[in-house]
């Protein structure tokens, strides 16, 4: 358990770059699921809903756990690995294995019903969800091509045709986001679902991946100054910027996520993988994670932080909430 606490507003310089760091934020963290020894990996949020993959029956199932009521739902007990959740809502997808190959189901929590959302004999991963569409990464063309299904009409739809591969989607309402190889290099593309219309968002030379997307901003791990950057992206104006970042070419960031003007990562700064947050509005950054383990996979929804977290052994879920002061 720990709490970040100042009163006033830090400032930190590295290497002649400003760093302001926000008054309390955060409450204590807490474990997800405590007592328990099995690997839970590859947490999602959405509002006091929390998912991930649990291996505490001998293979990986999904599971939920409301944070409003302290109540816990297996969501899946086949005999075959289900792993990458998402969810929605009331609506929870992830890749399952029952099949030989890797598809696309989803689980319906207000009606109890489970779907098979992909058939095909190919594998298909990684799924997104925002409302009544699921976006996903799909090999069936030979390739890495993006996918959706319309939960309204029940129809499926290929986002992406290009013979490269793209991977890694992310869906806010019409506009999809995903990791594009076409151009030799990695790039972040957008389509939106109701003009048809696709952008190349990064023209860069160099890397840019792991995109992530809240409303009409988009957020991506970017390599085009020799070292690791955080960018965003304004799908509304066109503006593009990046995060104050510390000036050591070899500090590695990882997996970041947004939710409204709130982007988590993974940071190695300190030395260790910490979860860190910067708001888009204020321009404050907080470390989210102090302890001396090592802290993966972070997730945001609202005030609702989630990673991956080994401080007691084995990976485990932890969370965190943001206050007023955030």
């Amino acid at each position: 358990m720990r709490k970040i606490a100042s009163a006033v507003t830090a400032l930190l310089m590295l290497g002649g770059t400003t760093f302001a760091f926000a008054p309390t934020v955060l409450a204590a963290d807490k474990q997800v699921k405590a007592g328990s020894e099995a690997a839970q990996i590859e947490p999602a949020v959405d509002g006091n809903r929390i998912v991930w993959a649990d291996k505490r029956s001998g293979n990986f199932d999904i599971y939920m756990m409301d944070t409003t009521t302290g109540k816990e739902r297996q969501i899946t007990s086949n005999s075959s690995k289900q792993v990458d959740p998402a969810i929605n809502g009331d609506r929870i997808v992830w890749t399952d294995y029952r099949n030989g190959n890797a598809d696309i189901y989803m689980f319906d929590l207000a009606t109890g019903e489970e779907f098979q959302i992909t058939k095909d004999a190919a594998g298909q991963w990684d799924p997104a969800i925002d409302g009544d569409m699921i976006v996903w990464e799909d090999g069936r063309n030979g390739n890495s091509d993006i996918y959706g299904f319309n939960l309204t009409t029940n129809k499926e739809c290929r986002i992406t045709t290009n013979s490269a591969d793209q991977y890694a989607p992310a869906i806010a309402g019409d506009n999809v986001v995903w990791q594009d190889d076409r151009n030799g290099s990695s790039d972040i593309y957008q389509y939106n679902l109701n003009t048809e219309l696709e952008r190349r968002l990064t023209t860069d030379i160099s890397d840019q991946s792991l995109p992530s997307i809240s409303g009409n901003t988009v957020v991506w791990l970017d390599e085009r100054s020799s070292r690791d950057e955080i960018y965003t992206y304004d799908l509304g104006t066109g503006q593009e910027r990046s995060l104050p970042s510390d000036t050591n070419p070899d500090v590695k960031k990882w997996s970041p996520k947004v939710s409204g003007d709130n982007v988590v990562w993974v940071d190695m700064r300190d030395g260790n993988w910490n979860i860190y947050l910067y708001n888009l509005a204020t321009g404050l950054e907080s470390r989210v994670t102090t302890d001396d383990s090592k802290h993966y996979e972070p997730a945001i929804s609202g005030g609702q932080i989630v990673w991956e977290d080994n401080r007691n052994g084995s990976l485990a879920i932890f969370t965190v909430t943001l206050n007023e002061n955030s």
